[in-house]
C-alpha cells in the first residue's frame, strides 16, 4: 500500500497530471474489454478451489487446464477488438491533445501485450490461492511494488517520452511476475501441468456459469472504467487524473481488506463443497466484519486529513481529488460486506437469478453517471452514483443469499452492519471532535501524524467497546501480554 502510493506520487510528478490522466483513460478502456474473462477468472477459481476442496485430482486437473484453453481462446478474441475497436477509439473518440496521440497508441499497444499476459496468469493465480500459499503470494506482491517503485524513481532520468517509458516499464514487469507465477504453479501444483481435456460436461459447466457472471463482471468493470472514459468524454484528462489518483488510494487501501479476503475465501468455497452451510457462514461474517474495521482503522484518518495527506503526497492535487477520494472511501467499506457474499454466491455454482437482478442493477451506474453529467451536474456525481447503487446490491445480495443458500440476513444486517455502522459513525464523530479541539498549529506533517493517532485510537477503543465479544478481548489481551514477554 506504502509503496503504490509513493509511486502515484513520483509517476504524477514524472508524468504531468494531463500525461497521467492520459494513461489512466486508456488503461481503462483496456481494461474494460476484460469484462468477459472476468467472468471467467471467477469461474476458474470457483472450480478449482472446489475441487481442491471436494479432494478430487482429476478433476482439478480438467480445471485448470480448460480454463487455460479457454482464457487462450479467449485472448485472441480480445487481442482483435483491442486492435480493431480500441485502435479506432482512441485516435477518433478520446479527448486527446494531438501532440500526444503517438504516445497513447504506444500506451495503448503495451497496455494490450501486458493485458494478454494477465489473462494467461489467471488459471495460475487461482490455483495459488486455491491452495492458500499465502507466503509466495505475499513475497511476490511486495516484490512486484519494489520493483514498479524502482522503476518509476528511474523515470526522470531516461531521455525518452515519459508516457512511454511508464507504460513499457509496467509491461515488462509484469510479464516477468506473471512468468513467476506460472513457474511456481508448474512446479509445486500437480494440477498445473497443461494437458487436452475433453471433459464436456465440465467445460459446459465452466462456460455457463462464465456466461452468467459475465453480467456482474461486466457491470463492475464498465462502473469503474466506463466512469474514467466518460469523465473523459465531458471534462478531458485533467478529471481522468483526479479519478486515476482516486483509484490509486482505494485499491492500495483495498489491499488491505484482500490479503483478510484471500486467506478466508477458499475456506468459504471448499466449505460449501463440502456443506458445512453452519461454518461457512461463521466464516463469511468473519470476513466482512475483519475487512471493514481493517479499512476503517485508515478510511477514518484520510476521510479528516484528507486535504493534508494530498498535499503531502502530491505535488499537484488535480482539482476534484478530495471530494472523490472521500467519496470512494465510503464505497470501499460498503463493499467489505459484499465482499464474502460474493463469494458465497459463487461457491453455489447456481448464479443465473443472482447476476440477472444483481448484476442489472450495478450496470445502471454507468447510464446513470452519463445522464447526471449530460444534465451539467458536477464530476463527483460518478462517485455519488456508485455510492448508492452499492447499498442497494447489498441489499439485493442478502435477500438473494437468503434463498439460494438459507443465508442468516437479518443477522448480517444487525450484528455486521448495524454493529459496523455504530462503530464506524461513534469512531467518525468522536475522532472530528477531538481533531478539530486539538487543532494543532504547526507543520502538516505532525499535524498529521496527531490526528492519524487520535483516530486510530478512537476508532480502536469504539471497536473494542462496542464490537468485540469476550473472547476476543481475552485473546487480543493475551497477544498483548505475550508480546510484552517476549520483549524482556
Amino acid at each position: 500500500m506504502v509503496c503504490g502510493l509513493i509511486t502515484s506520487r513520483v509517476v504524477l510528478d514524472a508524468l504531468g497530471a494531463s500525461d497521467f490522466g492520459l494513461y489512466t483513460v486508456v488503461g481503462g478502456f483496456v481494461t474494460i474489454f476484460t469484462a468477459i474473462t472476468s467472468s471467467l477468472a471467477a469461474a476458474t477459481s470457483r472450480f478449482i478451489t472446489f475441487e481442491l476442496g471436494k479432494n478430487d485430482m482429476e478433476r482439478l486437473k480438467s480445471a485448470f487446464s480448460l480454463s487455460l484453453s479457454i482464457h487462450i481462446v479467449l485472448g485472441v478474441i480480445i487481442l482483435i477488438l483491442l486492435e480493431t475497436i480500441g485502435v479506432w477509439y482512441l485516435n477518433y473518440k478520446m479527448v486527446i491533445e494531438p501532440e500526444r496521440l503517438t504516445a497513447a497508441n504506444y500506451a495503448l499497444q503495451f497496455s494490450i501485450i501486458t493485458l494478454m499476459f494477465n489473462l494467461l496468469n489467471v488459471p495460475y493465480n487461482a490455483a495459488l490461492i486455491a491452495h492458500e500459499q499465502m507466503d509466495f503470494f505475499a513475497y511476490v506482491s511486495i516484490g512486484e511494488v519494489l520493483v514498479k517503485l524502482g522503476a518509476c524513481l528511474l523515470l526522470p532520468f531516461i531521455p525518452y517520452d515519459s508516457l512511454i517509458v511508464y507504460s513499457l516499464m509496467l509491461m515488462v514487469i509484469s510479464i516477468i511476475v506473471r512468468l513467476v507465477y506460472m513457474y511456481y504453479c508448474g512446479r509445486h501444483f500437480e494440477e498445473c501441468r497443461y494437458t487436452r481435456m475433453k471433459d464436456t460436461a465440465m467445460l459446459k459447466d465452466m462456460l455457463s456459469f462464465s456466461g452468467w457472471n459475465f453480467i456482474g463482471a461486466s457491470s463492475g468493470i464498465l462502473k469503474q472504467q466506463g466512469n474514467n472514459v466518460v469523465l473523459n468524454f465531458f471534462f478531458g484528462t485533467i478529471v481522468n487524473a483526479a479519478y486515476g489518483l482516486t483509484s490509486q488510494v482505494t485499491v492500495a487501501v483495498d489491499s488491505l481488506s484482500s490479503g483478510v479476503l484471500n486467506a478466508i475465501n477458499p475456506q468459504i468455497i471448499k466449505q460449501y463443497s463440502v456443506l458445512n452451510l453452519e461454518y461457512m457462514f461463521r466464516l463469511v461474517f468473519l470476513a466482512s466484519r475483519a475487512a471493514f474495521y481493517l479499512i476503517m482503522l485508515f478510511s477514518i484518518p484520510l476521510w479528516l486529513n484528507t486535504d493534508i495527506v494530498l498535499g503531502l503526497w502530491l505535488k499537484e492535487v488535480p482539482e476534484n481529488t478530495v471530494l472523490f477520494l472521500q467519496i470512494s472511501l465510503a464505497i470501499c467499506l460498503i463493499n467489505t460486506w459484499s465482499q464474502p457474499l460474493i463469494t458465497a454466491m459463487l461457491a453455489t455454482g447456481d448464479i443465473k437469478k443472482y447476476q440477472i437482478i444483481v448484476g442489472g442493477a450495478d450496470i445502471l451506474c454507468l447510464p446513470l453517471s452519463y445522464i447526471c453529467l449530460k444534465m451539467g451536474m458536477f464530476p463527483a456525481v460518478v462517485y455519488a452514483v456508485m455510492l448508492v447503487i452499492s447499498i442497494i446490491t447489498l441489499v439485493l445480495r442478502l435477500v438473494l443469499l437468503k434463498g439460494m443458500i438459507d443465508l442468516p440476513w437479518r443477522s448480517f444486517l444487525t450484528q455486521i452492519v448495524g454493529r459496523s455502522t455504530v462503530v464506524c459513525g461513534v469512531s467518525l464523530g468522536v475522532s472530528y471532535l477531538l481533531c478539530r479541539t486539538i487543532n494543532y498549529v504547526g507543520s502538516p506533517f505532525i499535524t498529521l501524524v496527531i490526528n492519524t493517532l487520535v483516530c486510530v485510537t478512537i476508532t480502536v477503543a469504539a471497536i473494542v467497546l462496542i464490537d468485540s465479544s469476550k473472547g476476543e478481548r481475552e485473546m487480543a489481551l493475551s497477544y498483548i501480554q505475550n508480546l510484552f514477554k517476549k520483549k524482556q
